[in-house]
């Protein structure tokens, strides 16, 4: 996260997760307070606080 932002599409490709498992993931960060999820042109974005 280098740019500071992950798209769970590039997440559930590169990683060849489920897109749940990858939401999931999303959400644990988010609950730890390491990233906001947003949703940009209709794709999930986790961006990095």
């Amino acid at each position: 996260m280098k740019s500071g932002y992950v798209t769970l599409s590039s997440v559930v490709q590169n990683y060849n997760l489920t897109e749940l498992i990858a939401k999931k993931a999303f959400y644990a960060l988010k609950n730890e307070n390491i990233g906001k999820i947003h949703e940009v042109k209709g794709e999930i974005v986790l961006k990095r606080d």
